[in-house]
């Protein structure tokens, strides 16, 4: 909406207000109503020439006021210049408490005298509830103090709004923010206020609903880059963005992330908004990450942003896949800054959950959302000890990394595209046979899949060691993991997908179609070429560690062959040991000795027409079964 159209309308009422009705003595047996704050000009005090103006509106749909400035305009004062503070005296006027008002502030550098508005090169600042993100104030009985509006927009002239579709779904009263701030976390409640360019309430039906939506000209000039348009259903109808409610946003991206767009002058059309989160119910409880991770040596102040995320799912692809299923919270550190205190009270997030953290170096960020893509770095709490790659919340402060634990950003990420994401995902496919895994609870225990490249899987042979120093599995080294309830397993064929964020150590040869190598393994190109071991964990009591007196393990053996006495004195006398050591029955459970599989390429990963079969062998991991 261009400025100079609204003020033919304005100037006759303005003026009534602004100089004729200064505070009016109360009416007999009428409850004095007054709203009182201040106006904070310190970001844009060098740039004023003019009075400092707050007003009180019956909306803040800038198409009604321009239409009916008289039903709109409630009142106009001039601020205190000495400390910038108001009062407004609405005793007088069709306000009642319960009711919403609407308060703007305005700096007028161009007034000559007479009727004051904002034009080309004012500034001006709205209240915003933070809580709510609304623009009304629900007006209290008596005083209504408390109330700061910050002047910080630069008012500049033109015509821009933004036309779509919100999708069909629960109704309720849906509220749609253009936003061109910046995205410090997943909590929508703290926004940048100044971010907002553009916004609507209005109620829908389950229907899908049309929408205009007109970007204000006040803080950012055309074209206006990197904007979000959210949408926020309130379901339960109380006025608040709380549990149950529906988040909602413009998203083209494959990973259902939101799509930042540029606002030109004129209208931006088939700006679509589909629901995609619900808001959490906050549990309230105190639940907090505090810690640090290591840095890459190049990360400084001036690099782009690390994210610290926190998701509940154990299937680490969905990070990349789908993340907005699986994120429970995210922050944005301050540039350079490597040491975080996340509140997670504001999350549904209980003690005893399991979540996932990863820190990620955004080296292409331009705004918004965390977004792994090709180039940038990732970092995975994990615990090498135990194999775990998730931790379990606790009341109060959780450390980060607690001991055994360790969170540095030793990972390569690379663009889902380049392993073939959208089609066969770079996946190897395998299939799961537990006749062998011995007994467990089906409601706690759980399926750990993962593909573990040859450099990270060592096995050291020492005369009187349990398994647990004999077999040694670098958590870096992984290349998939799927974890799998032990309620949902099943027979069938199934993928395991690998990551598209693969140790630094690890070459990746993106240039490589089938059937070259995509991730390179060892002897490549020889009849013993190795590139990733296929190993199955029972997690019988779903804790996501391996525990070594109860869990079993399973793996994929190319030719399941007995190993003869010959054969294992074959090996003593190669490793330079004359008796054969307890843990060797174990070691190997029924003598079938683990195969690496040879070659991973893009696509999908076969063994030579059939899934790789992982079996348990009866292999026990506890040496008082030995």
């Amino acid at each position: 909406m261009n400025i100079r159209k609204v003020v033919s309308s304005f100037l006759i009422f303005l003026f009534l207000f602004v100089f004729g009705c200064g505070y009016g003595e109360d009416d007999k047996g009428k409850t004095s109503l007054f709203i009182s704050g201040t106006v904070d000009v310190g970001e844009i005090e060098e740039d004023m020439k003019g009075p400092v103006l707050v007003q009180v509106l019956t909306t803040d749909d800038l198409e009604k006021i321009e239409e009916n400035p008289d039903d709109t305009i409630i009142k106009v004062i001039t601020v205190d210049e000495n400390n910038y503070a108001f009062s407004i005296d609405l005793t007088d006027e069709d306000v009642k408490a319960g009711d919403e008002i609407y308060i703007t502030a305005f700096v007028d550098n161009d007034y000559e005298g007479g009727i004051p508005f904002p034009t080309l090169g004012d500034y001006v600042g709205f209240y915003i509830d933070d809580e709510r993100l609304t623009t009304s104030y629900r007006v209290k009985k008596g005083e209504n103090d408390g109330i700061d509006i910050k002047i910080s927009r630069e008012v500049f002239d033109f015509d821009a709004d933004i036309r779509g579709t919100v999708e069909s779904g629960k109704t309720g009263e849906v509220t749609i923010l253009a936003y061109a701030g910046d995205i410090t976390s997943s909590d929508f409640l703290k926004l940048d206020t100044d971010g907002i360019i553009g916004y609507r309430k209005f109620s829908k039906d389950d229907g899908p609903v049309t929408y205009t939506l007109d970007i204000l000209p006040y803080g950012f000039n055309i074209p206006v880059e990197n904007v979000y348009v959210f949408a926020f259903l309130d379901v339960n109808e109380n006025g608040e963005v709380d549990g149950g409610d529906r988040i909602g946003y413009y998203s083209m991206e494959e990973n259902n992330l939101p799509t930042l767009l540029t606002v030109n002058e004129g209208t931006t059309e088939n700006i679509d908004i589909n629901f995609y989160m619900d808001v959490m119910s906050p549990t309230g409880l105190d639940i907090s990450l505090v810690g640090s991770f290591t840095p890459p040596f190049n990360y400084s102040d001036e690099s782009p942003p690390v994210y610290v995320i926190v998701a509940e799912s154990n299937n680490l692809d969905t990070l990349f896949d789908d993340p907005i299923s699986s994120i429970k919270y995210f922050e944005k550190l301050p540039p350079g800054d490597f040491i975080f205190d996340i509140d997670l009270s504001e999350t549904d997030l209980l003690p005893g959950d399991d979540v996932l953290v990863f820190a990620l170096w955004d080296r292409d960020y331009v705004a918004g959302f965390p977004n792994p893509t090709g180039g940038d770095k990732l970092g995975l709490l994990q615990n090498k000890e135990s194999y775990a790659f998730s931790t379990e919340l606790r009341y109060g402060v959780n450390p980060i990394p607690a001991e055994g634990y360790e969170l540095e950003l030793t990972k390569n990420v690379y663009d889902s595209d380049d392993f073939d994401y959208e089609s066969a995902k770079g996946s190897i496919k395998y299939v799961l046979d537990i006749e062998g895994a011995g007994s467990y609870d089906p409601e706690r225990a759980q399926f750990i899949i993962m593909a573990i490249h040859v450099g990270g899987l060592t096995i050291n042979l020492s005369d009187g060691l349990d398994l647990r120093d004999v077999v040694q599995i670098d958590m870096d080294y992984i290349l998939g993991v799927k974890v799998i309830p032990a309620e949902e397993y099943t027979a069938d064929p199934q993928n395991l997908n690998i990551l598209p964020a693969i140790y630094k150590e690890i070459a990746v040869n993106l240039e490589n179609d089938p059937p070259e190598p995509l991730i390179e393994g060892e002897n490549y190109g020889t009849d013993s070429e190795r590139t990733a071991y296929l190993i199955a964990i029972l997690d019988k009591d779903g804790d996501g560690e391996l525990d070594f007196d109860e869990d079993e393990i399973g793996y994929y053996c190319s030719s399941p062959t007995k190993i003869d006495e010959t054969t294992i004195e074959d090996i003593l006398r190669f490793l330079g040991l004359n008796d054969i050591p307890d843990f060797l029955t174990y070691l190997y459970g029924l003598y079938y000795m683990p195969t690496p599989i040879q070659r991973i390429t893009k696509g999908e990963n076969l063994d030579g027409t059939e899934p790789y079969p992982i079996k348990f062998y009866g292999l026990s991991l506890d040496p008082e079964e030995q």
